[in-house]
């Protein structure tokens, strides 16, 4: 009886002879890189995205914090960091050169996402009564009542978008209106909330999204223009931090915490980024007839962009951050978690739309009454001077 497949053992290992002479070798060049990131974590969980890396021989193991929390901390451990912005991103650079350690030039930007405020139907239709915000944009299926009308575009339900007027939004929060003084009414939704209006957001001394959002509201209250000093700087901090009254945890608990059934209550408006949406939205989709159309998505209107940064910290890694931008299977898959893949000729606007569309969610669009104008941020030495008018943080980690 002739055997099929003949099984040696050498020193190094296990292998397999196959009836037709070819030898296997089970074992695989695989590298292991372990990486500290913040909102980008979940990219490295996905499973098509570990999928595609092992095909590459590559292995990913990743630690959350918040990005300021990343800039911060010992990088003694880590073969990689993924700050969510520029701020900690140069922090992490700028340290690294003066101590003469490796980090590698330029740093790869795979994809951006905006800051957005995540929220409920009633408490954005709230906001459309208070004319702080509007509709925009055409949603999925048919509906009536609150969200339809204008903007949600004929023979459509709902749409999950509205353009925010953070003006509008912020006086409302300075003057202590409650959701229940601006229509979140009983009588329309079932239920109403006498908490302030406000948006809660992750904690400053950690979260990049919080310090984007601290820098929002900053350049908001100066009427589109950014403190030139300290003295300047610290007067706006003090006026920010009066409406800034819902310092939390690591920006991924609060979304978690918004896609709960408790959310409703406890995090009503959370400031998170576009891709941690619109990658719920995909997951929602995929089990249910319909995106989840009471979880909407607030645009404001000067628009804060996160433009995560790859920072590789040995040259092992460097391999990583290059396939991040040029692999065109990770690319679409990004796409389809709700990046704004960078690059490939028109920054991503086409993969996004296009990924977008094939997970059944609608696509938000920058035409659609989005002004999408950047707001200007302060430098980093102010930035941090606002952090700390809002919150003390710990000193940082000797690295």
């Amino acid at each position: 009886m002739r055997l099929a497949v003949v099984m040696a053992v050498f020193a190094g290992g296990t292998v397999a002879l196959t009836a037709g002479g070819r030898l296997d070798v089970p074992f695989e060049h695989v590298v292991t890189l372990r990486g500290r990131l913040a909102s980008v974590g979940d990219l490295f969980r996905d499973p098509r995205v570990v999928r595609i890396l092992r095909e590459h021989d590559l292995r990913v193991e990743t630690t959350s914090a918040g990005s300021r929390e990343v800039a911060t901390g010992d990088l003694t451990p880590w073969d990689f960091v993924f700050p969510s912005g520029e701020p900690a991103a140069k922090q992490i650079h700028d340290t690294r050169q003066a101590q003469g350690a490796y980090s590698a030039e330029p740093q790869p930007q795979p994809f951006q996402s905006p800051l957005v405020l995540a929220t409920y139907r009633p408490y954005a239709e709230a906001l459309v009564h208070a004319g702080a915000a509007v509709r925009t944009g055409p949603g999925p299926g048919t509906g009536t009542g609150p969200g339809s009308g204008p903007g949600s575009g004929p023979g459509s339900g709902p749409g999950l978008y509205y353009s925010l007027d953070m003006h509008a939004f912020l006086r409302l929060t300075e003057g202590g209106k409650k959701w229940s003084d601006i229509g979140l009414w009983t009588s329309t939704y079932g239920f109403t909330s006498r908490n302030v209006v406000l948006a809660h957001t992750s904690d400053t001394c950690e979260s990049n999204s919080a310090d984007s959002y601290l820098a929002l509201v900053a350049y908001t209250l100066a009427g589109g223009e950014m403190p030139t000093g300290p003295g300047e700087a610290d007067a706006l901090a003090r006026r920010a931090a009066s409406v800034l009254r819902a310092q939390g945890g690591p920006g991924s608990d609060l979304f978690s915490a918004y896609v709960t059934d408790e959310g409703r209550r406890t995090a009503p408006v959370a400031v998170v980024y576009e891709h941690q949406y619109l990658d719920y939205q995909a997951r929602y989709r995929a089990t249910h007839p319909s995106v989840d159309t009471d979880r909407v998505l607030l645009y404001p209107r000067e628009q804060v962009m996160s433009r995560p940064h790859f920072i590789a910290l040995d040259p092992a890694a460097d391999r990583l951050g290059r396939l991040l931008v040029t692999d065109p299977a990770l690319r679409r898959r990004e796409a389809e978690l709700g990046y704004r893949v960078t690059g490939g000729g028109d920054s991503g606007g086409a993969e996004f739309a296009d990924a977008l569309a094939r997970e059944g969610v609608p696509v938000p669009h920058a035409d659609d009454g989005h002004d999408l104008s950047q707001a200007i941020l302060p430098d980093e030495a102010d930035l941090d001077r606002m952090v700390a008018a809002v919150k003390p943080c710990p000193p940082p980690v000797r690295r």
